[in-house]
């Protein structure tokens, strides 16, 4: 089994399954020496990971966990939400918290004056849902540590 076809399952034992297949995909089906296995076949065989190839899952899993970050946040710039009610905060947080990596954290924080913000991270990534006296606010610095910044 080649490193791909390894790469492949592992994912699918970490729980990165169908994104990562198809993200490996778009980035082999230019190599014609790589042929990724059916889900069954890698599946079927075991797995053995010698300690470089450990290094290489860690590295693509620290990556697509970052591509996914910031997928989400781009999902919360295009939905345009414009919640202003306190007791709304708690299904955007976990409406979006679910679509994030697992390692993913996040709180909610009430301020002064009924101002709120709900509050994700990953790693050095993060995202903000605020809401002020002026309106609805997303803020979100990204893999690459610049920020984005929507005011509604």
């Amino acid at each position: 089994m080649g490193l791909v076809e390894i790469i492949i399952a592992a994912a699918l034992m970490i729980g990165l399954g169908y994104k990562l297949l198809m993200l490996l995909r778009h980035h082999t089906a230019s190599l014609p020496f790589v042929k990724i296995l059916s889900l069954q076949k890698v599946v079927a065989e075991p797995v053995h990971v010698d300690a470089s190839q450990q290094r290489e899952l860690q590295e693509l899993d620290h990556a697509f966990n970052q591509i996914l970050f910031d997928q989400v946040a781009a999902l919360l710039f295009e939905q345009q939400l414009h919640m202003r009610i306190r007791t709304q905060a708690d299904q955007i947080q976990v409406y979006f918290l679910n679509k994030m990596p697992a390692a993913a954290l996040s709180y909610i924080q009430d301020k002064e004056l009924g101002e709120w913000s709900i509050y994700w991270s990953y790693q050095q990534q993060s995202l903000e849902y605020y809401v002020g006296r002026y309106g609805v606010f997303y803020v979100h610095i990204d893999r690459f540590n610049l920020e984005h910044m929507v005011q509604h």
